[in-house]
């Protein structure tokens, strides 16, 4: 069985194979026909037309079959090739992995965006960009875009979004407010705040041609929707109770009739429905499955639990994560602080299977560190307390008995 991998575990064989497997579909000519694919997909709502790859519930399942596709070819080159995927929520620096010179290359200079490094830079002559939305024949990238900057989505951003239920709600396009499949494509109507959010904000923060329709262009489009993909089997393991949406087509008395792909209906230009490719599992996995726990998972294993924290010397806190993990809502019931209580937004990593670094600073300034081990039943905590200069700030280091709440 095929499994994709973090991009940031890639040997230097597994990296240089994926690079000439690549580079041999567009010496053939076949990597300029999946941009065209994509920009002949690539519909918006005011068109009026029938959306299957953007703006409408298919938008998981086409990419996932275009995903597929485009692997095949990879694999009709190097059979030991897949598709990795790039964590955007870790990998957040255009300087680290994929960006590297062995790799996909970096950011493109200034004066006219070019990617000048790494083997899809134009001067080496084996990427001309063919299917063109502007009149560069050189790959371009602008990171984080300067001149108006934008952030990657963050992992706390990306477990709420794995949170959004039902998958789809009508209208089924870009203006929907609830649902998964919006909160992740991230048109205006997912986002809490307005303005790209999570896929199509890591497009916007790519720049270049991967912010529009032959955003193929860009090797690292492959990257972003192996990812975006492998959130849609995360969402599904976290959710099982829900399930594509609509189920049935849309009758003829709907402003949508025609426009989405329900459940059993083809996937133009393929002879496949969503149902068809509902479980990734029948065609590979990835590393670091939400299933599988342990690091590289977007929810911590802590989400949606509530423990109790005791210190042993009569200080005992009653702690409540939202179910994304990332937001805690603390009780003091024993001790100096006993009755008081907060709400704190919390910083989450990964150390190793079941062990977390958690941290977050309160309203009075105190910063809290704990190391919890959810296997060992343990917290081991560090507090940081301000002073008037930063000389006199003052730490405390605590350890606490951890055990889960009925």
């Amino acid at each position: 069985m095929r499994l994709r991998k973090n991009v940031r575990n890639l040997t230097a064989l597994e990296r240089k194979r994926f690079v000439k497997a690549v580079l041999e579909l567009k010496r053939r000519g076949e990597y300029d026909e999946y941009v065209r694919l994509h920009n002949e997909y690539f519909i918006a709502d005011g068109e009026g037309e029938r959306r299957v790859a953007h703006m409408a519930p298919s938008f998981t399942p086409w990419h996932r079959q275009f995903l597929l596709d485009f692997e095949n070819a990879l694999r009709s080159v190097d059979e030991s090739v897949t598709v990795p995927y790039w964590d955007f929520t870790r990998d957040r620096a255009g300087t680290r992995a994929p960006w590297t010179k062995d790799f996909l290359g970096g950011d493109g200079r200034a004066e006219d965006w070019q990617v000048v490094d790494g083997p899809f830079a134009h001067r080496h002559g084996n990427w001309p960009i063919r299917v063109k939305a502007t009149d560069e024949d050189f790959l371009m990238r602008r990171m984080g875009r300067p001149d108006d900057p934008v952030e990657l989505p963050t992992r706390a951003e990306t477990a709420r979004a794995l949170m959004a239920v039902p998958f789809e709600v009508w209208p089924y396009d870009s203006t929907a407010k609830r649902g998964f499949r919006n909160a992740l494509e991230g048109w205006d109507g997912g986002g809490e705040e307005g303005g790209f959010q999570m896929h199509n904000r890591a497009h916007v923060w790519i720049g270049g041609q991967m912010s529009g329709g032959t955003s193929p262009n860009d090797p690292a489009f492959w990257l972003l929707h192996a990812f975006v993909d492998k959130l849609w089997a995360d969402w599904r393991h976290l959710n099982p109770e829900e399930d594509y949406v609509p189920r049935d087509p849309i009758p003829d008395w709907d402003p949508q009739h025609g426009k989405v792909i329900s459940l059993c209906e083809k996937l133009p230009p393929w002879e496949v429905t969503p149902a068809d490719l509902l479980d990734h599992t029948r065609f590979g996995r990835y590393e670091h499955e939400q299933s599988e726990g342990g690091p590289g998972v977007p929810v911590p294993g802590f989400a949606g639990k509530a423990y109790r924290l005791d210190f042993g010397d009569g200080m005992v806190f009653e702690n409540e994560y939202s179910p994304d993990g990332f937001t805690l809502y603390w009780r003091a019931v024993a001790g100096p602080a006993a009755g008081d209580c907060g709400t704190e937004e919390l910083h989450v990593d990964d150390l190793a299977r079941g062990r977390y670094f958690v941290s977050w600073t309160e309203s009075g300034g105190v910063t809290v560190s704990h190391v919890m081990d959810l296997a060992a039943g343990e917290v081991r905590a560090f507090l940081t307390f301000p002073g008037e200069e930063p000389a006199d700030r003052e730490g405390r280091l605590a350890r606490a008995t951890l055990t889960e709440a009925a």
